[in-house]
């Protein structure tokens, strides 16, 4: 980020920056070259049930933070208005879902360490739980008006007893070679495909 932007930001957020010497900066971070930047934010207040959104997102005990992150940044940019994770999911707060949601975080509802039977009751619209095969193929299921699309864990995929809960099981047609897809990717097409046939905020 260039100096005259990140002053710019600084003068926006109205506040004092503190500078560190690189060396220091370095120190704190886990990577092997920060942007050069850093806040500390206020994580803002968790959702209560019931759900009201029109388009919301599941994650049943997706453990890797990249993941989680770059789901909730798909998440805000196809319209989703809240996301619901179960507790074995990854921190949505942790420095590596920041850096992989790019500021989802804050364009979503966020409720973590949830019971996913009970979000799917309180949310009473069509549950869609994607699945690496034998599902509903991703261009011929039906979208209801009110959707919550369910992801599952690296590797295991959505626990039997969330599926069993769902209104259907999708599949996302891979004609090529590669037998399952990374859960981030699977959430973005999906995604792409909710809003691309009119259903979320960013759908208009």
């Amino acid at each position: 980020m260039a100096n005259v932007e990140i002053a710019a930001l600084v003068h926006r957020c109205a506040v004092q920056p503190v500078v560190l010497e690189d060396r220091l900066f370095r120190a704190t971070f886990d990577l092997e070259s920060p942007a050069g930047l850093a806040a500390e934010i206020c994580v803002p207040p968790q959702k209560a049930f019931p759900l009201s959104a029109s388009l919301c997102v599941l994650l049943d005990g997706i453990q890797d933070a990249g993941n989680v992150g770059a789901i909730l940044r798909s998440a805000a940019a196809f319209g989703a208005q809240c996301a619901v994770l179960s507790a074995g999911c990854a921190d949505a707060w942790s420095p590596k879902a920041l850096r992989a949601g790019m500021g989802g975080q804050f364009f979503v509802d966020l409720v973590e360490n949830a019971n996913l039977a009970e979000a799917i009751a309180s949310f009473g619209g069509a549950t869609l739980c994607t699945v690496p095969r034998d599902g509903v193929r991703l261009d011929e299921v039906k979208f209801s008006r009110r959707l919550a699309w369910i992801f599952g864990a690296e590797g295991v995929g959505v626990g039997e007893s969330v599926a069993a809960l769902a209104s259907e099981r999708v599949t996302i047609p891979m004609p090529g070679g590669t037998e399952s897809l990374n859960v981030a990717a699977a959430a973005a097409i999906c995604l792409y495909e909710t809003a691309r046939r009119g259903l979320g905020e960013a759908a208009g």
